[in-house]
């Protein structure tokens, strides 16, 4: 399982920042324009004098040295963004001034990927009634629990749950603006499934958790003058008895925003390291900047299975502690920081940092004023530059406390905090992709007016990739020196461009995927200088009749996912697939979009979908399912929460799901105690899976299963269950005819498409693809897995994958073609007839474009089903996927079944055990 839900996300993007300033002289601040498409210019209509605006000011623009605090009324009263970022609208409540505005969520709506509401989910600088930049902020949480650290298993993670609003002061007094929010705790779903698979992989159970029986209230308060939201929450105790627990926060800054923090240290608690003493945790693009603060806290940050969480590590040692209702101190109350910037993230901290004297324990600070130019070798200014301001401690490395971006005049400037340890060192970095390595600069923050940062010169490449017939095409660039590390990946969707790169000698290895030969070259690039490279790239393998296509992948809605809709689309099409399914995290959506933007609707077409995250019992996706926003701000998505497998089934087919796919299925196959040669789950109690007594442990209402999720071996039973070849196996042994996948589940820039799927097709043209077609290929098993090869197989001169075929005399004619790039091998097949192995046979030309063309006779005594998998020995050229290539399917072909007693149907074998082996004597 590659899935990792993440509170605060460390984003790598391109930056392109709009600042402008005097070009005469280097000042000692950064001015940036308000964004044109956030809103219309202010108007005035006939309502008594009130100025409104376009989107969320439509209800009024801010009034100068007041905030107000109202509820939303108007259904176009929404924040400018993307659609899973803005969602915030009619009915929740929004916090404003002149300097910022923040929507906090209704309890009755449900719109994030945080289940409950009460919680900030929409915040962006403004200015003169506009939006800064398009809002691009998720969701802050509240999460409490409590942390075993002698047995890991045993703790709880519990979630905010809003469950009352009120306006507590609307602002008209000049005083801040007050939203209040009261509630409890309730099950963090995901959180829960995770620690009770973690307790089982321990040889544990662990029971889900129960109330902790605290009133929470969240008081946010918005100061006339301020661009930061204090958070105030009181936990207070209801009960008879005593509370321990520890609070935290789940924190989604947004796709496009790159974090900062810096950490004075780190701790360990029992199996966990933890940086801690971060005075803040920032996030910016340069437009537009969020930042995370905590009073009188040691803010740190913790990994819980998986799940990135921020904490005050004070709590870790010493849980908050709830005296019995009526007694003193049944109340505890924190406060957290949460601020917008207009700009960088200097435009925010510097804002923040005023509330909070103390952001690292004992450790005060100064704010100094800070400012520089940046400019190439010849003095020219360069804009747009991030400058991130780094600190280093006694026993943590540099790392990014706060950032600046360069104006157009190749400007920076902000105010940066010195602290009062002395031990404490300060630099200065710039890191430019295309761009030569810049050495940090040490600097004295008290004295740090007037910096000059020089950006070496660089060079540019310059490339044409076309096909055999002369078509530009898009692909994928990897970058290796001269001792063979990848130091960089491309990805072009015109094939035509020209990129900055820094001087040096590369070997550039250009791919699109299995089906056309990849060229290497070597190249010089030198400063400022532009080299060119041409490439054919010619397609040595014919897949006729077939589309290729990964049916796991994600982008940038899935909360874990820093890639862009359009980045995304441009790596699968430059990895040679033919179709796009959407697959995210929670959001029922379409990436028509990155399709229109990188111009690629000539060559691919997408489906939209969903990954329903249900831990327990499996995350499964749901594809060419329709979004619906007027369901829910995430495209209608499916609400598994605390739902067993056939529940969960039914919620997809209710949505509209035509195809169903389980995803990564070993865990849960071996936490239900799959009997594959029953095909039942032998596991008779679900409640130690946290799941009602009367609960389902499995269904068959579903058509796809992962049996690759990822360049893994399904044959691997080293880890105490089946492979999921053998559950795949059981299952048709039993009549139960799914259909084997094989997919990447890649997440941010990890590649689409290792492994790949190619099915059945009666266009060559993946635009002219129907949807029933896919479906049908889909469901009726016409599938070939791939991880590097290709193969076509014909029984009796008539039926291919997926189909049935009549032969009582007991002997069948398989007609095998394997194909495949020279560089990647396949040296041997394996026929499973019922998934027992009945041959092992050598290909004739492991190292070339045909690996094996010929026909053989497979003798079955009953009707059978026969499937066929390659195998090779390399790992795969430069500039694909590498991987171990032991146990792992060069191609896998699905089931073709033979009806040997003549009844026109397949007669399952039943109840057996799979007997194989794969490997060559």
């Amino acid at each position: 399982m590659k899935y990792f839900m993440y509170f605060f996300i460390c984003l790598a993007v391109v930056i392109n920042a709009a600042c402008s300033s005097s070009e005469d002289k280097l000042s000692g601040d950064v001015n940036q324009d308000v964004i044109t498409d956030a809103g219309t210019d202010v108007y005035v209509e006939d309502t008594g004098g009130v100025i409104k605006g376009e989107g969320i000011f439509r209800e009024g623009c801010p009034v100068t040295g007041k905030s107000v605090a109202r509820r939303i009324s108007d259904k176009g009263a929404k924040m400018v963004g993307l659609t899973f970022t803005a969602v915030g609208g009619e009915g929740d409540y929004l916090l404003m001034n002149e300097k910022a505005a923040f929507v906090i969520s209704n309890p009755d709506n449900k719109n994030t990927y945080y289940l409950y509401g009460g919680i900030p989910i929409d915040a962006i600088a403004v200015r003169d009634c506009k939006q800064v930049a398009l809002e691009d902020f998720e969701e802050l949480g509240l999460v409490v629990g409590k942390l075993n650290t002698a047995d890991f298993s045993q703790s709880i993670l519990r979630m905010f749950k809003g469950e009352k609003i009120e306006i507590v002061n609307d602002g008209s007094d000049g005083k801040a603006a007050v939203v209040r929010v009261t509630g409890s705790d309730d099950r963090f779903w995901l959180v829960e499934d995770e620690l009770i698979k973690y307790a089982l992989a321990q040889g544990k159970t662990k029971s889900l958790s129960e109330p902790l029986g605290i009133e929470i209230v969240i008081d946010y308060i918005l100061p006339p003058d301020s661009t930061v939201l204090n958070m105030k929450i009181t936990f207070k105790n209801k009960s008879d008895v005593e509370k321990n627990f520890i609070s935290g926060f789940a924190v989604f800054f947004g796709d496009s925003t790159p974090q900062n923090y810096f950490a004075s240290s780190n701790l360990t608690v029992g199996e966990f390291t933890i940086d801690q003493g971060i005075p803040w945790i920032s996030a910016s693009d340069g437009k537009k900047s969020y930042v995370i603060g905590w009073k009188n806290a040691n803010m740190s940050t913790i990994n819980i299975i998986g799940v990135a969480g921020i904490v005050d590590s004070n709590q870790l040692l010493s849980p908050i502690k709830l005296a019995p209702q009526g007694s003193n101190g049944d109340s505890k109350v924190i406060t957290v920081l949460f601020g917008v910037g207009d700009s960088d993230a200097n435009s925010a901290t510097k804002e923040l940092i005023r509330f909070n004297p103390t952001p690292i324990p004992d450790v005060s600070y100064e704010l100094f004023d800070i400012y520089g130019r940046v400019v190439d070798s010849g003095g020219r200014k360069m804009a747009n530059v991030r400058v991130d301001y780094l600190v280093k401690s006694s026993r943590m490395p540099f790392m990014p406390l706060d950032n600046m971006y360069t104006n157009a005049s190749g400007e920076f400037s902000g105010k940066v905090a010195k602290f009062s340890d002395t031990s404490y060192e300060y630099r200065l970095g710039v890191n430019l992709e295309g761009y030569p390595s810049v050495e940090p600069l040490s600097i004295d923050p008290a004295n740090a007016k007037g910096i000059e940062i020089k950006i070496p010169d660089t060079g540019r490449l310059k490339f044409d990739i076309k096909d055999s017939g002369g078509k530009n095409v898009s692909a994928k660039l990897s970058f290796y020196d001269k001792s063979g590390k990848l130091i960089r990946t491309y990805y072009t969707a015109s094939g035509n461009e020209e990129i900055l790169c820094a001087p040096g000698e590369y070997d550039i290895v250009v791919t699109k995927g299995y089906e056309y030969q990849f060229v290497k070259k070597g190249i010089t690039i030198e400063a400022n200088k532009t080299a060119e490279v041409s490439v054919i790239l010619n397609r040595v393998i014919d897949t006729t009749g077939y589309l290729s296509t990964d049916t796991h992948v994600h982008a940038s809605p899935s909360p874990d996912n820093v890639i862009s809709i359009k980045d995304r689309i441009i790596t699968v099409a430059a990895e040679g697939l033919d179709v796009s399914i959407t697959t995210d995290h929670e959001f029922l959506n379409g990436w028509q979009s990155g399709i229109d933007d990188a111009n690629l609707n000539s060559v691919l077409i997408n489906y939209p979908g969903e990954e329903v995250t249900a831990s327990i019992p499996e995350h499964h996706n749901m594809y060419l399912v329709e979004p619906d926003y007027g369901m829910d701000a995430r495209g209608g998505y499916v609400r598994w929460y605390g739902h067993d497998i056939k529940e969960i089934h039914k919620l997809m087919r209710d949505r509209g799901a035509p195809i169903i796919q389980i995803n990564h299925p070993y865990e849960y196959m071996k936490n239900i105690k799959f009997n594959n040669e029953k095909c039942q789950p032998d596991l008779n109690d679900p409640t130690v899976l946290g799941l009602k007594s009367d609960a389902s442990l499995w269904d068959w209402d579903f058509d796809v299963w992962e049996m690759m999720n990822g360049p893994q071996n399904p044959f691997d039973v080293s880890h105490g269950g089946k492979g999921t070849f053998d559950n795949f196996m059981s299952f048709i042994n039993h009549g139960y005819i799914k259909t084997a996948v094989g997919a990447s589940d890649a997440h941010n820039w990890e590649l689409p498409g290792t492994p790949r799927i190619f099915f059945v097709s009666d266009t060559d043209d993946p635009t002219k693809l129907l949807k029933d077609k896919f479906i049908e290929s889909l469901k009726g098993g016409r599938v070939i897995i791939s991880t590097g090869a290709f193969a076509n197989v014909l029984v009796n001169n008539k039926a291919t994958v997926g189909d049935i075929v009549t032969d009582t005399d007991k002997e069948i004619d398989v007609k095998l073609k394997i194909q495949a790039l020279p560089e990647i091998d396949v040296t041997h097949f394996v026929v499973f007839v019922n998934c027992d192995s009945k041959a092992l046979i050598s290909t004739t030309n492991p190292d070339g474009v045909v690996k094996y063309e010929d026909t053989f006779k497979v003798s079955v005594d009953r009707d059978s089903s026969i499937v066929i998998a390659g195998f090779g020995n390399k790992r795969l050229p430069e500039g694909f996927s590498q991987f171990n290539p032991s146990g792992v399917p060069r191609f896998f072909i699905n089931p073709i079944y033979i009806d040997v007693d003549g009844n026109g149907k397949f007669d399952p074998p039943g109840d057996k055990t799979c007997n194989y082996h794969i490997d060559l004597e």
